[in-house]
């Protein structure tokens, strides 16, 4: 779930515990199965380990797209939007509406971005935040 354009970590819980204990073999402090309640500490700290791990995938990924695939993956890093208004692609620089248009088509057929409560995002939480300057 997204707050603000966000990620509300406190969804994930289930889903980071699991994760997490995966890797307690490299440190016994990331296991989580054996407490009753994940803090949302827990699920920071979980998160930012886990985004490194996809870092050399997602620098492959960066060489393969196209500049302006690149710009629009970084400005929805930064900011989920409804449209692509003038405002919009004017302060993220995306130039005009049909390669925006172009643009979006393909990064949701590839599954890169999507629509989630109404507005476009990166589909992947980590690669959003891989992705942000």
């Amino acid at each position: 779930r997204r707050m603000g354009g966000g990620y509300d970590l406190s969804q994930c819980k289930g889903a980071l515990k699991g994760t997490m204990d995966r890797y307690e073999f490299t440190d016994k402090s990331l296991a989580l199965s054996d407490r009753k309640e994940v803090l949302q500490d827990d699920i920071a700290r979980a998160y930012r380990l886990l985004s490194g791990f996809n870092r050399d995938q997602y620098e492959q990924q960066m060489l393969s797209f196209s500049t302006a695939q690149k710009k629009l993956l970084v400005a929805l890093s930064q900011e989920v939007t409804s449209e692509f208004d003038d405002a919009y692609r004017a302060k993220y620089r995306l130039g005009v509406s049909s390669t925006v248009n172009s643009t979006k088509k393909k990064l949701m057929e590839n599954g890169y971005i999507e629509m989630s409560d109404g507005k476009y995002c990166v589909a992947d939480p980590f690669f959003a935040a891989y992705l942000k300057p």
